[in-house]
């Protein structure tokens, strides 16, 4: 695949129409040079506002290279308060468009799934920890947009909108089980887009269903004239274990009784998992529901592939250390925790040989010259 490159001028372009509520006779730092900086110092391994403002001075001559700079760099009290104001739904719009462009109108696989930011909860001020939802695009490796949850809410509303947010069209959904409800399902069809969904006992009386309709047709071996079941196994090996995964996939569900009730469903799906490692072994059975009628093969790459998703939040997580962080000012957590993904989205689209994020990201701390590479100047 011929990978595109995120464009830090690109990137700028998609946010000049921020809103800026700053006074503008008043403005001594211009927003594009806060946000430059600001996304630097994260990408630098910056954790804070005075990281930001130590950054800049460091880097003040390099910067000059892209924005006037006329006032030199701000000081961490105005990068805190610029990025407390700043309102995070805006911020996130123009970033999704960034990434829109950047993906074109290929179809692609999105994982969607939820993180909490651990630290950002505030008990003095009855602050929750945010809760944000992620749609991840596996065969590029980058977030194409997130949707805070409503501390009054959950996920179940929060997916719609961030459906909302991203272009979906010709793409295939991942969800986990949370998200089995008609009317994201309803959404995504109307999108023009496909769904792999896990079960669970959110949907009590389909899961039972699908899962007895299985475990009675796996005792007869699959025999039974009328059904034409596929299967696929696959086996993986490595840091002393041994993982088997077996798919069976069924293209009807006319016997569904409730199948009209679920958009576009075209496929139910079973597999069985089983570890084995020093000795013992786990197994675990789980069920699938599916708008596509395609080989078991795929349907467990999709399955699989959902879980791409998790390596992104090991980076921000270990890489980018997003629970330990402390930030908590009004929209300030929101807008930071946009900065890491961003921050990971042009790591990872670096045209720069790496051993990992960790290392590329030391590296542009250390070298102006690769910071400048990653910058794409």
């Amino acid at each position: 695949m011929v990978r595109k490159i995120l464009l830090v001028n690109d990137l700028l372009y998609y946010l000049k129409d921020l809103y800026d509520g700053r006074v503008e006779e008043k403005i001594l730092y211009p927003m594009d040079e806060l946000l430059l900086v600001g996304i630097s110092s994260v990408i630098c391994g910056g954790e804070g506002w005075q990281d930001m403002r130590e950054l800049g001075e460091s880097k003040l001559e390099l910067f000059c290279q892209i924005l006037p700079f006329s006032n030199g760099i701000a000081s961490a009290y105005t990068f805190e308060n610029f990025f407390s104001a700043l309102d995070p739904e805006h911020f996130e719009e123009c970033l999704v468009a960034w990434v829109e462009d950047f993906r074109g109108e290929s179809a692609l696989s999105i994982a969607v799934d939820g993180k909490t930011v651990r630290r950002s909860y505030d008990k003095k001020k009855g602050q929750a920890a945010i809760h944000l939802i992620s749609a991840y695009c596996r065969e590029h490796g980058l977030l194409l947009g997130q949707e805070k949850v409503d501390s009054k809410s959950n996920e179940i509303t929060a997916i719609p909108q961030l459906l909302d947010l991203v272009n979906i069209k010709g793409s295939i959904i991942s969800i986990d089980a949370i998200a089995c409800q008609k009317n994201i399902v309803d959404q995504i069809i109307e999108k023009n887009a496909n769904y792999v969904i896990s079960l669970k006992g959110n949907q009590g009386t389909l899961h039972k269903a699908i899962k007895r309709f299985f475990q009675r047709h796996k005792r007869q071996d699959y025999q039974n004239v009328g059904y034409e079941f596929n299967h696929y196994k696959d086996v993986d090996s490595g840091h002393g274990r041994i993982e088997t995964r077996n798919i069976t996939v069924l293209n009807q569900v006319r016997w569904l009784e409730s199948a009209d009730m679920w958009s576009g469903l075209a496929s139910v799906a079973m597999v069985e998992s089983a570890i084995e490692k020093d000795g013992t072994e786990r197994k675990e059975t789980r069920y699938f529901i599916s708008s596509l009628t395609t080989s078991p093969k795929h349907m467990l790459e999709i399955i699989r592939g959902h879980w791409s998703i998790e390596s992104m939040h090991y980076t921000l997580d270990v890489t980018f250390q997003e629970d330990s962080s402390r930030i908590r000012q009004r929209n300030a957590t929101h807008n930071m925790a946009i900065l890491r993904r961003v921050a990971l989205n042009i790591l990872k689209t670096a045209n720069i040989p790496r051993k990992s994020i960790k290392s590329l990201r030391k590296r542009a701390g250390w070298d102006n010259s690769v910071l400048k590479q990653i910058l794409i100047l």
